[in-house]
């Protein structure tokens, strides 16, 4: 994946299980445009490499983040 498609799934991933709206990984790779092993892929470097608490409830069918927070990509100044 290019450094910007990785970016731009990750914003639109992280808005979705903000809003608590992804539905099942199957369509959340649909509406991703993405296979579902690039699903999971992704959001093992998330977990893994940026400790992003993320965990699916089966009951609302959708990833949630475990604890509240916000991701962010980008340079923050001193």
């Amino acid at each position: 994946m290019a450094f910007n498609s990785y970016i731009n799934h990750v914003r639109r991933l992280t808005a979705l299980i903000q809003q608590k709206a992804t539905g099942s990984p199957a369509a959340l790779a649909q509406r991703l445009k993405i296979s579902e092993s690039k699903l999971y892929y992704l959001l093992k470097s998330l977990r893994e490499e940026y400790n992003a608490p993320i965990y699916y409830d089966v009951d609302r069918q959708s990833y949630c983040f475990s604890r509240e927070g916000k991701f962010f990509i980008g340079f923050l100044e001193k």
